[in-house]
């Protein structure tokens, strides 16, 4: 037995008798005539018009005068000191177009916090234009307690290259010809200022990063490396590279070099094109040395008395980029010794830079970046010559 479907027209459905009923909503009446106490409504419609320009082209053009942000460590106005700081900071001012070379902004006109919102946009953009060596980080308005206000400009030297690895094993190989003694005694001075005058840390040392990173690529050469005679062979180059940076660390220290450095550079005659260019630079760093004799790596280096307390995670340290080595044209040094700090270095959100605080208070001198502009690219022709040696 099947079930089957059926079809129904709807008109013959049979329709149920319901009564009607009215609407619960009375009757809309027309409106009474109109009378003279009642005038009729006008139905026409108002005329169209349109304004001359946009609502939004008229705010846009608009300028509003810019606000000053108060902090209790940079700002403080009240009423009574606003026509002294109107002077002081007209003064500063003046003396920082003086040293960028550019006109000062009148903010004697404005405001005084319009004015120093106004002078700080117009000469932040002055010494863009200006800033040829790409220094310029930031300026500000400061005022400490029981002080007078001025401008402060900030400037941070950034570096070309990433890092800076001095190779000792070049100046072991020197060290072994005993032809090249002078030229060896030569870079022997140029090494010493490096360490004891610049103060680049030694690989050797225990206090210098690289020093750390050989002992952890040491300990992930000996547990981690399946082939036994690759594994060796790497030890071997290690072990090799402490012994040689301890022979070479303690003449290094010695400040007799140092004493004679002018000596040497004097009584050294070259005998090719390459060790001109040697003498050369030999000259260069000690000349560099006797115009700066108190500069360093850590000169404009600006690090909280607590620093080595707290401790900088994410700081990549100047120690960390900036090191002697054993040697970096080996694949131990490119393959495992540079990737391991690369990979340091992407665990940093910020490189430690030189900076300076420019000042504008008529008292302070002026700091300058003369060392670091002159310091870096001889250590990058130096680091390039001794791979030619």
């Amino acid at each position: 037995m099947y079930a089957t479907a059926t079809q129904t027209n709807p008109r013959t459905h049979t329709k149920r008798n319901t009564e009607r009923t009215l609407p619960q909503v009375k009757r809309v009446f027309q409106s009474s005539p109109p009378t003279p106490q009642r005038p009729l409504t006008d139905t026409s419609r108002t005329a169209t018009s349109n304004p001359e320009n946009s609502f939004a082209n008229g705010f846009l053009k608009t300028t509003f005068p810019p606000k000053v942000y108060h902090s209790s460590k940079h700002i403080i106005f009240s009423g009574e000191e606003q026509a002294q700081l109107k002077t002081t900071l007209k003064c500063s001012l003046a003396q920082m177009a003086d040293h960028y070379g550019f006109t000062p902004f009148p903010i004697e006109q404005y405001d005084l916090s319009c004015g120093i919102a106004l002078a700080l946009s117009y000469s932040q953009e002055q010494i863009k234009k200006r800033d040829t060596k790409g220094t310029f980080c930031e300026l500000k308005v400061l005022k400490a307690p029981n002080s007078d206000a001025f401008f402060s400009c900030e400037e941070r030297f950034y570096l070309p290259n990433e890092v800076f690895f001095v190779p000792l094993q070049p100046l072991y190989k020197l060290l072994k010809v005993h032809k090249n003694k002078p030229l060896y005694e030569l870079f022997l001075s140029v090494y010493a200022y490096l360490n004891q005058r610049a103060f680049i840390a030694n690989y050797v040392q225990e206090d210098c990063f690289v020093a750390y990173a050989y002992e952890m690529l040491q300990d992930c050469i000996s547990q981690d490396y399946q082939e036994i005679a690759e594994r060796d062979h790497l030890l071997h180059l290690l072990k090799q590279a402490q012994q040689i940076g301890a022979i070479l660390s303690k003449k290094i220290r010695n400040p007799y070099h140092l004493d004679f450095f002018q000596r040497r550079i004097d009584r050294f005659i070259p005998k090719n094109d390459l060790e001109a260019e040697c003498l050369a630079l030999s000259q260069a760093f000690y000349t560099l040395w006797q115009d700066f004799p108190n500069h360093s790596i850590y000169s404009h280096l600006h690090r909280a008395e607590d620093y080595y307390e707290q401790g900088e995670e994410e700081l990549f340290e100047v120690e960390k980029y900036l090191s002697f080595v054993y040697e970096d044209q080996s694949d131990l040094f490119h393959t495992y010794l540079l990737d391991w700090l690369n990979g340091e270095y992407s665990q940093c959100s910020e490189i430690e830079l030189p900076t300076i605080y420019k000042h504008f208070n008529s008292t302070t001198p002026l700091a300058n970046f003369d060392f670091e502009q002159r310091f870096f690219p001889l250590l990058t022709e130096l680091i390039t010559l001794l791979n030619r040696i």
